[in-house]
């Protein structure tokens, strides 16, 4: 599926894929041009419904590369910024199709490291906070919006909403859909930071994705456990400003000891259940979160929220039918593996736990005899035709 013919070895130039289609790849990039696509005859390929034919390419010598977009349906984009061309420089991340790559140079190219997220407790005051529950949310109210007026930021963001709703609908790789998320969310809010956090089925913090766009790889992204707790509760979106001169949060370990100046932390929510949370945060006392900033995300989580829940579901699904299969090529003492017999063990495997009963046809030899005869059943035809 994937053209593994350069794999990494040593200090040189590479993309590691870190999430989706193209997690695992570790392919050196040599002088001249890569291309990456959806088609074989690209150097970097795999079959991915997000890509394009021809998605784009990378070119360059020694250490100095650049990456290019062809002109791709869903486009290119280098830590969460949509590119018609770029120079790379070392760790930055690349989201091609449903995949996201990591661009290294030197002596940890051999491995991509990820942010890890780690959750720390912080003491919170009532202060600088402005919470938002969901019956305030404008761009999930269509009357809310119709009586809005109209202005060029309102337009960009339904724009933006607009196209994260299409971005994500098509996504099946979890991973791959939450860096695919934070990208896009990157693209329209100030952050340096952002995690994105998902409970399984006890409640429990399962899967994380961080991503430290300063910092890079390797640098850990610290969520208030505090925060995080008071949004899953309360079951609200906050934003916290100005941390550092109004006092929100103060302790030994506090926000504001993380160097922290701005924060958005907003439910995910399906029905009234909490999956995760969106958490995003910047140090920068310039550019910082505003109210409409906390609106977007709000409804950028309503949109989120459902194409994450049926993600998870489906790789429960997925998991749960390959067990199956496990279980039904353990538990038989049948012999024999060709497309014929494959239909065989599916039908038997889709029958097993049922009361239908089922008709053996073929030539004499091919083991009917193996099952009890029973009438009027389905048919099973073990006749070998390949």
């Amino acid at each position: 599926m994937l053209n593994r013919a350069q794999l990494g070895h040593g200090m040189d130039p590479r993309v590691v894929g870190i999430a989706g289609p193209l997690k695992g790849t570790n392919f050196v990039l040599p002088s001249g041009e890569v291309s990456i696509g959806r088609e074989s005859s690209n150097h970097l390929w795999v079959p991915d419904p997000a890509l394009s034919r021809r998605h784009c390419i990378i070119t360059g010598a020694g250490d100095h590369f650049a990456i290019r977009d062809l002109g791709s349906r869903n486009g290119t984009r280098v830590n969460g910024v949509s590119i018609e061309r770029r120079d790379l420089r070392h760790q930055d991340y690349i989201n091609v199709g449903d995949s996201m790559l990591v661009f290294l140079l030197g002596d940890d190219a051999v491995m991509a490291e990820r942010n890890p997220v780690q959750l720390e407790d912080t003491t919170e005051q009532e202060g600088a906070i402005s919470w938002l529950r969901p019956e305030g949310a404008v761009y999930l109210d269509p009357e809310g919006i119709s009586a809005m007026r109209p202005t060029e930021r309102l337009a960009r963001d339904l724009n933006v909403l607009l196209k994260i709703a299409t971005g994500i609908g098509g996504i099946r790789d979890r991973e791959g859909l939450q860096w695919q998320l934070l990208g896009m969310i990157f693209e329209v809010v100030p952050a340096e930071r952002g995690a994105i956090l998902l409970f399984d089925s006890a409640a429990e913090l399962g899967a994380s994705v961080g991503w430290d766009r300063v910092r890079g790889p390797g640098n850990p992204v610290q969520v208030s456990r505090t925060l995080l707790k008071r949004v899953v509760q309360e079951r609200v979106a906050l934003l916290v400003n100005d941390i550092s001169k109004q006092g929100t949060l103060s302790a030994q370990e506090s926000l504001d000891g993380f160097g922290v100046k701005s924060v958005l932390c907003v439910p995910l929510r399906v029905l009234e259940k909490v999956i995760g949370v969106i958490y995003l945060d910047t140090r920068s006392v310039v550019d910082h979160f505003d109210e409409d900033h906390l609106q977007l995300i709000t409804a950028v989580a309503g949109i989120a929220s459902l194409a994450l829940d049926n993600v998870q579901h489906l790789e429960w699904l997925r998991e749960a039918n390959r067990q199956l299969r496990t279980e039904v090529n353990l538990n038989h003492e049948m012999v024999g593996k060709s497309p014929r017999m494959d239909a065989v063990y599916e039908l038997i495997r889709r029958v097993a736990g049922t009361d239908s009963t089922v008709l053996i046809q073929g030539e004499s030899g091919p083991g009917k005899n193996w099952w009890p005869a029973r009438s009027t059943p389905p048919v099973c035809d073990l006749t070998d035709r390949s």
